[in-house]
């Protein structure tokens, strides 16, 4: 049997509990029209979630001051699996640290290399 495209995709059941780990993470739901986003802000970062893919959850993190101003690139992305069950908001909270750190780090040398 042929793979659809829409096999990679989650089914309802599976929506739901990827938005229940989502909440679970602190990240917020909103709904305009029809069009979710999962979303987590702080001071500098705003965190969005994609958890349409099946086993695995993918975040894109941006800087605040560009997200309403114009399209700008994520300074990055991570992802958490759906197999893993055990401190995942420890999981979530030290790749989102790393990847922000990786990012810094990046920009320092783009900006004085």
């Amino acid at each position: 049997m042929k793979e659809s495209p829409f096999d990679n995709f989650r089914s309802v059941d599976d929506m739901a509990w990827a938005e229940d780990r989502l909440l679970s993470l602190g990240l917020k739901i909103d709904l305009d029209r029809n069009v979710k986003s999962y979303t987590s802000e702080s001071d500098a970062f705003i965190v969005y979630a994609d958890p349409r893919r099946k086993y695995q959850i993918e975040f894109s993190i941006y800087l605040k001051q560009f997200a309403q101003v114009r399209a700008e690139p994520p300074i990055g992305y991570f992802g958490l699996s759906d197999y893993w069950t055990n401190s995942i908001d420890q999981k979530y909270q030290k790749r989102l640290l790393m990847t922000i750190r990786e990012a810094d780090e990046f920009h320092e040398i783009q900006r004085f290399g």
